[in-house]
């Protein structure tokens, strides 16, 4: 990695690096404690898929404090390339430290954030969004240089005991439906055609009416490899009820993608594979499966596994300010609306319809 000489009070001097190979980059990961799939290097490349001209990079910075790894995808602005800027992969990002001290994190934070800023100003990029790692970013106070948004509830569910004490976390009303389920003679198992599973996720984007970013294509799922698990739920005709799809970040679990069949709801399929994923999960020692928020409505059913939550935020910063109000004043002249007031960030990929 580059040395950068300049150090502030008297402190011994760091080193700034972009990091882009990626054995470089997960022996990286190796050095940090309390890591996650959702900084490594095949997690950020299958990500980088859906984003137009998305790169996936990471920036770091060591000094006698440790070592700071700060993973993102880089997207292009225009379509002529001036400009660009950074969003954490599908679905989390953040920061992650060789050290557990918090005095010698945010000494780290402070002077990583100095060189990435700068870094970011002399490569024309425009701006940052961030969904901070709901499990981990609890504690904001090493983000002082963002604004933060939020936060939402995500619902979790404890793993910790046997099967019966999992369920015994459900609302009354829950535990009758997963009975429901098991009744209907439902059953999950494990595969791993990336393709069965976006042809039932598909079906139901449809059903939706979903906007087209949602629509995944298959080469993503299984690039994502290893670091997820997909199950079909069938009915006992074999026909399949559901297709779930969730992300081991030990000792996490999180419903990634999850879907039930339109025509085959009233079975129970999603209760089901919920309850399933749960207590295969629990089997398989990890401690909490993360059922994420949404709409009132979703949320209010996620609610019924679990009534703990967990605190979910957005960071977002502007690098380059002059920058984003004129890509914010073309995009209004395109469209015709005043994309201030939409809160999409950043303004400049505001939806035209301001949703």
């Amino acid at each position: 990695m580059p040395v950068v000489r300049s150090s502030p009070e008297g402190r011994t001097e760091g080193r700034f690096a972009l990091v882009t190979d990626l054995a470089e980059w997960d022996a990286l990961c190796d050095r940090v404690v309390d890591g996650s799939v959702v900084a490594t290097s095949s997690y950020l490349a299958a990500g980088a898929m859906l984003e137009p001209d998305g790169r996936a990079e990471l920036a770091v910075w060591e000094d006698e404090d440790g070592l700071i790894i700060h993973p993102y995808i880089s997207r292009a602005v225009d379509a002529k390339g001036n400009w660009r800027d950074l969003i954490s992969a599908y679905e989390f990002g953040g920061y992650w430290f060789s050290t557990r001290d918090a005095a010698a994190k945010a000494r780290l934070m402070a002077a990583f954030d100095l060189r990435f800023r700068q870094y970011c100003v002399e490569n024309a990029i425009v701006s940052e969004f961030m969904r901070l790692h709901p499990m981990l970013f609890r504690n904001t106070t090493l983000f002082g240089d963002f604004d933060l948004r939020g936060p939402a509830e995500h619902v979790i569910v404890s793993l910790i005991g046997g099967p019966d004490e999992v369920r015994a976390g459900y609302h009354v009303t829950r535990r009758r439906q997963v009975r429901q389920g098991i009744g209907n003679g439902l059953t999950m198992e494990p595969v791993s055609d990336a393709a069965a599973f976006i042809d039932v996720y598909h079906h139901n984007l449809d059903r939706l009416q979903a906007d087209d970013y949602w629509y995944f294509p298959t080469d993503y799922i299984a690039a994502l490899g290893d670091h997820i698990r997909i199950f079909m739920v069938r009915d006992p005709s074999g026909d399949v009820c559901g297709a779930h799809c969730y992300l081991d970040d030990p000792p996490w679990r999180f419903a990634f993608l999850c879907h039930g069949v339109a025509d085959k709801l009233d079975l129970r399929p999603n209760d089901f594979a919920f309850d399933a994923a749960a207590i295969d999960a629990q089997a398989a020692g990890l401690e909490w499966l993360h059922l994420g928020g949404g709409q009132p409505s979703l949320l209010a059913y996620k609610s019924k596994f679990s009534n703990i939550t967990t605190p979910y935020r957005w960071a977002t910063r502007t690098f380059l300010p002059d920058v984003y109000r004129q890509l914010m004043k073309s995009r209004e002249a395109m469209t015709g609306e005043n994309l201030r007031r939409t809160g999409f960030f950043p303004a400049y990929r505001a939806p035209s319809d301001g949703a």
